[in-house]
Protein backbone atom coordinates (compact mmCIF):
# COMPACT_ATOMS: atom_id res chain seq x y z
CA UNK A 1 0.00 0.00 0.00
CA UNK A 2 3.07 2.60 0.50
CA UNK A 3 4.03 1.85 -2.47
CA UNK A 4 0.48 2.24 -4.21
CA UNK A 5 0.75 6.03 -2.34
CA UNK A 6 4.02 6.93 -3.35
CA UNK A 7 2.52 6.25 -6.87
CA UNK A 8 -0.23 7.52 -6.83
CA UNK A 9 1.18 10.78 -5.40
CA UNK A 10 3.48 11.31 -7.99
CA UNK A 11 1.07 10.24 -11.08
CA UNK A 12 -1.09 13.52 -9.65
CA UNK A 13 2.10 15.96 -10.01
CA UNK A 14 2.64 13.97 -13.71
CA UNK A 15 -0.96 14.65 -14.73
CA UNK A 16 -1.19 17.94 -13.60
CA UNK A 17 1.94 18.98 -15.53
CA UNK A 18 0.93 17.42 -18.57
CA UNK A 19 -2.50 19.07 -18.13
CA UNK A 20 -1.49 22.81 -17.44
CA UNK A 21 2.02 22.11 -20.26
CA UNK A 22 0.37 20.41 -22.52
CA UNK A 23 -3.21 22.05 -22.64
CA UNK A 24 -2.00 25.37 -24.53
CA UNK A 25 -0.23 25.85 -28.04
CA UNK A 26 3.56 25.14 -27.96
CA UNK A 27 5.60 27.40 -30.07
CA UNK A 28 8.94 25.93 -31.20
CA UNK A 29 10.37 28.22 -33.44
CA UNK A 30 8.15 28.54 -36.75
CA UNK A 31 5.43 25.87 -36.01
CA UNK A 32 3.01 24.94 -33.04
CA UNK A 33 1.84 21.83 -31.88
CA UNK A 34 -2.33 22.08 -31.73
CA UNK A 35 -4.60 22.21 -28.41
CA UNK A 36 -6.28 19.03 -29.95
CA UNK A 37 -3.03 17.20 -30.94
CA UNK A 38 -1.54 17.60 -27.30
CA UNK A 39 -5.46 17.18 -25.67
CA UNK A 40 -5.69 14.35 -27.12
CA UNK A 41 -2.54 12.49 -25.63
CA UNK A 42 -2.53 14.31 -22.09
CA UNK A 43 -6.48 12.85 -21.52
CA UNK A 44 -4.65 9.48 -23.27
CA UNK A 45 -1.77 9.73 -20.40
CA UNK A 46 -4.39 10.35 -17.88
CA UNK A 47 -6.38 6.95 -18.39
CA UNK A 48 -3.03 5.48 -18.32
CA UNK A 49 -1.83 6.47 -15.35
CA UNK A 50 -4.63 5.60 -13.67
CA UNK A 51 -5.01 2.07 -14.99
CA UNK A 52 -1.57 1.54 -14.03
CA UNK A 53 -2.31 2.21 -10.49
CA UNK A 54 -3.78 -1.33 -10.04
CA UNK A 55 -0.66 -2.82 -11.63
CA UNK A 56 1.07 -4.89 -8.84
CA UNK A 57 4.80 -5.85 -9.77
CA UNK A 58 6.78 -8.61 -7.31
CA UNK A 59 10.15 -9.99 -7.63
CA UNK A 60 9.62 -12.31 -10.27
CA UNK A 61 10.89 -12.26 -13.49
CA UNK A 62 8.62 -10.42 -16.03
CA UNK A 63 7.62 -6.72 -16.35
CA UNK A 64 4.32 -5.13 -15.87
CA UNK A 65 3.16 -2.89 -18.66
CA UNK A 66 3.52 1.01 -18.17
CA UNK A 67 0.35 1.43 -20.44
CA UNK A 68 -2.32 -1.24 -20.29
CA UNK A 69 -3.85 -0.17 -23.58
CA UNK A 70 -1.56 1.48 -26.32
CA UNK A 71 -2.45 4.10 -29.02
CA UNK A 72 -0.17 3.61 -31.89
CA UNK A 73 1.02 6.56 -33.76
CA UNK A 74 0.17 7.48 -36.82
CA UNK A 75 3.02 7.57 -39.82
CA UNK A 76 2.15 11.64 -39.81
CA UNK A 77 2.90 11.72 -36.19
CA UNK A 78 6.08 9.46 -36.70
CA UNK A 79 7.17 11.78 -39.54
CA UNK A 80 7.06 14.97 -37.97
CA UNK A 81 7.82 13.93 -34.03
CA UNK A 82 11.02 15.45 -34.40
CA UNK A 83 9.71 18.69 -35.39
CA UNK A 84 9.05 20.26 -32.31
CA UNK A 85 12.29 19.06 -30.06
CA UNK A 86 13.73 21.79 -27.39
CA UNK A 87 16.88 23.52 -29.08
CA UNK A 88 17.40 24.33 -24.68
CA UNK A 89 16.04 20.74 -22.94
CA UNK A 90 13.58 21.45 -20.11
CA UNK A 91 12.12 19.27 -17.13
CA UNK A 92 11.33 17.04 -19.28
CA UNK A 93 15.26 15.78 -20.08
CA UNK A 94 16.81 17.19 -16.70
CA UNK A 95 15.93 17.28 -13.14
CA UNK A 96 13.25 15.69 -10.93
CA UNK A 97 12.25 13.41 -14.26
CA UNK A 98 14.70 11.38 -13.69
CA UNK A 99 13.08 10.66 -10.34
CA UNK A 100 12.09 6.61 -9.41
CA UNK A 101 9.91 4.77 -7.15
CA UNK A 102 12.68 2.73 -6.04
CA UNK A 103 15.99 5.23 -5.99
CA UNK A 104 17.77 2.22 -3.78
CA UNK A 105 21.10 1.01 -5.38
CA UNK A 106 20.09 -0.54 -8.53
CA UNK A 107 23.03 -3.23 -7.73
CA UNK A 108 20.48 -4.86 -5.08
CA UNK A 109 17.66 -5.02 -8.09
CA UNK A 110 19.70 -6.12 -10.84
CA UNK A 111 21.69 -9.12 -8.73
CA UNK A 112 18.58 -11.24 -10.05
CA UNK A 113 19.20 -13.10 -12.78
CA UNK A 114 16.01 -12.99 -15.50
CA UNK A 115 17.01 -15.36 -18.14
CA UNK A 116 13.40 -14.17 -19.79
CA UNK A 117 12.13 -12.12 -23.08
CA UNK A 118 10.39 -8.80 -21.69
CA UNK A 119 8.10 -8.43 -24.75
CA UNK A 120 6.47 -11.05 -26.71
CA UNK A 121 7.93 -13.67 -29.08
CA UNK A 122 6.73 -11.32 -32.30
CA UNK A 123 7.91 -8.67 -31.23
CA UNK A 124 11.77 -10.11 -30.53
CA UNK A 125 11.71 -11.95 -34.08
CA UNK A 126 10.77 -7.73 -35.31
CA UNK A 127 13.71 -6.89 -33.35
CA UNK A 128 16.15 -8.98 -34.12
CA UNK A 129 15.36 -9.05 -38.04
CA UNK A 130 15.51 -5.31 -37.91
CA UNK A 131 19.33 -5.93 -36.16
CA UNK A 132 20.18 -8.15 -38.73
CA UNK A 133 18.94 -5.37 -41.30
CA UNK A 134 21.10 -2.73 -39.71
CA UNK A 135 24.16 -4.80 -39.48
CA UNK A 136 23.92 -5.44 -42.99
CA UNK A 137 23.37 -2.00 -44.22
CA UNK A 138 26.59 -0.59 -42.21
CA UNK A 139 28.41 -3.61 -43.65
CA UNK A 140 27.75 -2.07 -46.85
CA UNK A 141 28.65 1.23 -46.53
CA UNK A 142 32.14 -0.48 -45.27
CA UNK A 143 33.02 -1.99 -47.88
CA UNK A 144 31.44 -5.50 -46.76
CA UNK A 145 33.94 -5.40 -43.95
CA UNK A 146 32.90 -6.86 -39.76
CA UNK A 147 31.29 -3.83 -38.26
CA UNK A 148 31.87 -3.59 -34.24
CA UNK A 149 29.25 -3.76 -31.94
CA UNK A 150 28.11 -2.00 -28.77
CA UNK A 151 25.24 -3.54 -26.64
CA UNK A 152 24.27 -0.46 -24.10
CA UNK A 153 22.06 -2.59 -20.91
CA UNK A 154 23.18 -5.89 -22.36
CA UNK A 155 21.56 -8.84 -20.93
CA UNK A 156 22.05 -12.31 -21.90
CA UNK A 157 20.79 -11.93 -25.53
CA UNK A 158 21.20 -9.29 -27.54
CA UNK A 159 18.56 -9.71 -29.99
CA UNK A 160 20.81 -9.93 -32.97
CA UNK A 161 20.67 -12.83 -36.17
CA UNK A 162 23.24 -16.32 -35.76
CA UNK A 163 26.62 -15.83 -36.70
CA UNK A 164 25.44 -18.06 -40.19
CA UNK A 165 23.55 -14.54 -41.00
CA UNK A 166 25.05 -12.16 -39.55
CA UNK A 167 29.25 -11.34 -39.80
CA UNK A 168 30.84 -9.06 -36.87
CA UNK A 169 33.92 -7.82 -35.46
CA UNK A 170 33.55 -6.91 -31.92
CA UNK A 171 30.89 -7.41 -29.92
CA UNK A 172 31.06 -4.97 -26.24
CA UNK A 173 28.39 -5.63 -24.07
CA UNK A 174 27.57 -3.38 -20.78
CA UNK A 175 25.51 -4.25 -18.84
CA UNK A 176 25.09 -4.68 -14.57
CA UNK A 177 24.43 -8.82 -14.56
CA UNK A 178 27.47 -10.63 -14.90
CA UNK A 179 25.67 -13.75 -15.19
CA UNK A 180 23.34 -12.61 -17.65
CA UNK A 181 26.41 -11.31 -19.86
CA UNK A 182 28.44 -13.92 -19.63
CA UNK A 183 25.32 -16.06 -20.92
CA UNK A 184 25.13 -14.05 -24.23
CA UNK A 185 27.09 -15.54 -26.71
CA UNK A 186 27.00 -12.83 -28.87
CA UNK A 187 29.44 -10.72 -26.84
CA UNK A 188 33.11 -10.76 -27.23
CA UNK A 189 33.36 -8.80 -24.58
CA UNK A 190 31.68 -7.88 -21.54
CA UNK A 191 31.64 -4.64 -19.11
CA UNK A 192 29.96 -4.58 -16.02
CA UNK A 193 28.87 -1.25 -15.12
CA UNK A 194 26.19 0.77 -13.33
CA UNK A 195 25.08 3.82 -15.99
CA UNK A 196 23.12 5.64 -13.36
CA UNK A 197 26.22 5.99 -10.69
CA UNK A 198 28.84 6.24 -13.69
CA UNK A 199 27.70 7.12 -16.96
CA UNK A 200 31.21 7.23 -18.46
CA UNK A 201 32.35 4.60 -20.42
CA UNK A 202 35.62 2.46 -20.01
CA UNK A 203 38.62 4.77 -22.69
CA UNK A 204 40.33 1.57 -22.19
CA UNK A 205 37.66 -0.90 -23.88
CA UNK A 206 35.47 1.58 -25.90
CA UNK A 207 37.72 4.26 -27.66
CA UNK A 208 36.70 7.14 -29.64
CA UNK A 209 35.91 6.39 -33.19
CA UNK A 210 35.72 2.45 -32.28
CA UNK A 211 32.30 1.47 -33.02
CA UNK A 212 29.65 1.21 -35.83
CA UNK A 213 26.46 0.08 -34.56
CA UNK A 214 25.31 0.71 -30.80
CA UNK A 215 22.07 -0.89 -29.53
CA UNK A 216 20.60 0.50 -26.62
CA UNK A 217 17.26 -2.12 -26.31
CA UNK A 218 14.15 -1.86 -23.82
CA UNK A 219 16.14 -0.22 -21.16
CA UNK A 220 16.33 3.81 -22.29
CA UNK A 221 13.50 4.53 -19.55
CA UNK A 222 15.64 3.14 -16.69
CA UNK A 223 18.65 5.43 -17.30
CA UNK A 224 18.34 8.57 -14.97
CA UNK A 225 21.62 10.43 -17.02
CA UNK A 226 20.18 9.14 -20.70
CA UNK A 227 21.62 12.23 -22.29
CA UNK A 228 24.98 11.71 -20.84
CA UNK A 229 25.09 7.96 -21.70
CA UNK A 230 24.20 8.75 -24.86
CA UNK A 231 27.39 11.33 -25.42
CA UNK A 232 29.31 8.90 -24.57
CA UNK A 233 28.19 6.56 -27.18
CA UNK A 234 28.44 9.26 -29.80
CA UNK A 235 32.18 9.64 -28.62
CA UNK A 236 32.41 5.86 -29.67
CA UNK A 237 30.72 6.22 -33.09
CA UNK A 238 32.49 6.00 -36.17
CA UNK A 239 31.17 8.39 -38.70
CA UNK A 240 27.94 7.38 -40.28
CA UNK A 241 27.57 4.66 -37.49
CA UNK A 242 24.54 4.11 -36.25
CA UNK A 243 23.08 4.53 -32.41
CA UNK A 244 19.63 2.67 -32.52
CA UNK A 245 17.39 3.11 -29.33
CA UNK A 246 14.59 0.35 -29.27
CA UNK A 247 11.56 0.26 -26.36
CA UNK A 248 7.96 -0.92 -25.98
CA UNK A 249 5.26 0.34 -22.90
CA UNK A 250 6.73 -2.24 -20.83
CA UNK A 251 8.45 -1.33 -18.13
CA UNK A 252 9.51 -2.31 -14.11
CA UNK A 253 7.12 0.56 -12.51
CA UNK A 254 9.11 1.00 -9.60
CA UNK A 255 12.49 1.69 -11.32
CA UNK A 256 11.12 3.37 -14.69
CA UNK A 257 11.99 6.95 -14.25
CA UNK A 258 9.00 9.44 -13.83
CA UNK A 259 8.93 11.35 -17.23
CA UNK A 260 8.27 8.18 -19.12
CA UNK A 261 5.51 6.67 -16.96
CA UNK A 262 2.17 7.40 -17.84
CA UNK A 263 2.90 8.71 -21.36
CA UNK A 264 1.22 7.69 -24.88
CA UNK A 265 3.75 5.99 -26.95
CA UNK A 266 4.31 9.57 -29.27
CA UNK A 267 5.65 11.29 -26.47
CA UNK A 268 7.84 8.04 -25.71
CA UNK A 269 9.80 8.39 -28.86
CA UNK A 270 9.45 12.25 -28.93
CA UNK A 271 11.49 11.99 -25.30
CA UNK A 272 14.29 9.21 -27.17
CA UNK A 273 14.32 11.77 -29.84
CA UNK A 274 15.15 14.70 -27.50
CA UNK A 275 17.56 12.71 -25.26
CA UNK A 276 19.88 12.01 -28.57
CA UNK A 277 19.40 15.78 -29.86
CA UNK A 278 20.79 16.88 -26.14
CA UNK A 279 23.16 14.48 -26.44
CA UNK A 280 24.39 15.60 -30.12
CA UNK A 281 24.41 19.17 -29.41
CA UNK A 282 26.32 18.38 -26.52
CA UNK A 283 28.96 16.40 -28.23
CA UNK A 284 29.15 17.96 -31.21
CA UNK A 285 30.07 21.59 -29.24
CA UNK A 286 33.39 19.55 -28.39
CA UNK A 287 34.51 18.39 -31.86
CA UNK A 288 35.81 20.06 -34.42
CA UNK A 289 34.26 19.94 -37.49
CA UNK A 290 30.75 18.54 -36.21
CA UNK A 291 27.82 20.74 -37.19
CA UNK A 292 26.27 22.62 -34.75
CA UNK A 293 23.29 23.34 -36.27
CA UNK A 294 19.91 22.16 -34.34
CA UNK A 295 18.30 21.64 -38.02
CA UNK A 296 21.28 19.05 -39.04
CA UNK A 297 21.21 17.51 -36.02
CA UNK A 298 17.45 17.12 -36.22
CA UNK A 299 17.22 15.65 -39.92
CA UNK A 300 20.31 12.54 -38.40
CA UNK A 301 16.74 11.35 -36.14
CA UNK A 302 14.84 8.85 -37.33
CA UNK A 303 11.85 7.71 -35.63
CA UNK A 304 9.78 3.75 -37.11
CA UNK A 305 7.16 1.73 -35.45
CA UNK A 306 8.26 -2.20 -35.60
CA UNK A 307 5.35 -3.36 -33.85
CA UNK A 308 4.02 -6.60 -35.54
CA UNK A 309 0.54 -5.67 -35.25
CA UNK A 310 -1.35 -2.58 -34.61
CA UNK A 311 -3.95 -3.86 -32.77
CA UNK A 312 -2.15 -6.73 -30.69
CA UNK A 313 1.25 -7.68 -29.40
CA UNK A 314 3.26 -5.23 -27.50
CA UNK A 315 4.11 -2.85 -29.53
CA UNK A 316 7.82 -2.03 -30.47
CA UNK A 317 9.22 1.21 -31.76
CA UNK A 318 13.20 2.54 -32.52
CA UNK A 319 14.83 5.76 -32.90
CA UNK A 320 17.91 6.05 -35.10
CA UNK A 321 20.73 8.48 -34.87
CA UNK A 322 23.30 8.65 -37.54
CA UNK A 323 26.43 10.27 -37.08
Amino acid sequence: MKIISRWFKRCGLVVLALLCIQGASVDTGNQAKSFASRGRRTLFSFATVASSLFVVVGGGQSRARALTTSTRPTKEELASVFSYLDDEPTSDTYGEGFSRLDENDDAIFYQSTRFVEHIDLNAVNALTRYHGELIEKLRSLRGGNKIDLLDICSSWTSHIPPPSAVLLGNVVGLGMNALELERNERLTQRIVQDLNKNPKFPSSSLADSSIDLVLLQLSIDYLTQPIEVLEEAMRCLRPDGVIAISFSNRVFIDKVVANWSGKADIDHIESVGQYLFSAAKKYNKKSPGASKEPSVIQKSLKAMDLSPSRSSGDPLYVVTYTR
